[in-house]
C-alpha cells in the first residue's frame, strides 16, 4: 500500500448493525407511542358514543355494587312494573287486584341480576282475583271508596334465568 494514500480504519462489522440497531428500536418506541396516544383518543370519543349516559349528581359518589338512584320513568323499570305488580298480587290475601297509579321511588343494585327497591302508589281495581282470566291492571277501573296504598317491594330480577322475586316490606295507606 501507498503510504501517501488515506487509509479507511477498520470497523468491524456489527459497528453498522449496532447504529441500526438502535435506530429500530427508536422507530419502534416512537411508532408504539404514537398507537398508544391514537388508541387512547379513539377510545375517549367511542365510550360517550357507546355507553349510555347515567346522570349522576355531583354531590352523590358512586359506588360499585351500592344502591343508585334511578328515574321511575326509566323504560326498563316501566317495562318491569307490570310482572312486579303480579306478583304482588299472587302474595296478597286481597279479593281485588291492586292496580299501579304512580311509581314514586326507585333504587337498584347490581348483584347476581340486579335487585331494585321501588315505592309504588297503588289502588284497588274492580278487577276481582276470583275470575280465572289473565288480567290487564291498564284496562280495570279504580274501586272507589278504598284508600290509596304506597307499597315499599323489593324486587330481585335475572332476566337470563327468567327469575323474578318480589317481596313486600312494607305497606302504608295513603290518607
Amino acid at each position: 500500500m501507498d503510504s501517501k494514500s488515506t487509509a479507511v480504519p477498520f470497523r468491524p462489522f456489527f459497528h453498522y448493525e449496532m447504529r441500526n440497531f438502535s435506530r429500530r428500536i427508536y422507530d419502534g418506541l416512537l411508532l408504539l407511542l404514537l398507537l398508544f396516544g391514537v388508541t387512547a383518543v379513539v377510545h375517549r370519543r367511542g365510550s360517550t358514543d357507546m355507553e349510555p349516559e347515567i346522570y349522576v349528581p355531583r354531590d352523590q359518589d358512586i359506588i360499585l355494587g351500592g344502591w343508585q338512584e334511578r328515574n321511575p320513568e326509566d323504560n326498563e323499570i316501566l317495562n318491569l312494573l307490570p310482572s312486579v305488580l303480579s306478583k304482588v298480587n299472587q302474595q296478597s290475601n286481597d279479593e281485588y287486584h291492586l292496580m299501579p297509579i304512580k311509581l314514586l321511588k326507585v333504587s337498584s343494585q347490581v348483584v347476581a341480576g340486579v335487585k331494585y327497591k321501588m315505592e309504588v302508589q297503588v289502588a284497588r281495581s274492580e278487577c276481582k282475583k276470583s275470575s280465572n282470566k289473565e288480567v290487564n291492571l291498564k284496562a280495570c277501573k279504580r274501586l272507589e271508596g278504598y284508600p290509596d296504598q304506597i307499597i315499599t317491594l323489593e324486587v330481585w330480577e335475572k332476566p337470563w334465568e327468567n327469575f323474578l322475586r318480589v317481596n313486600i316490606l312494607e305497606t302504608k295507606s295513603v290518607s
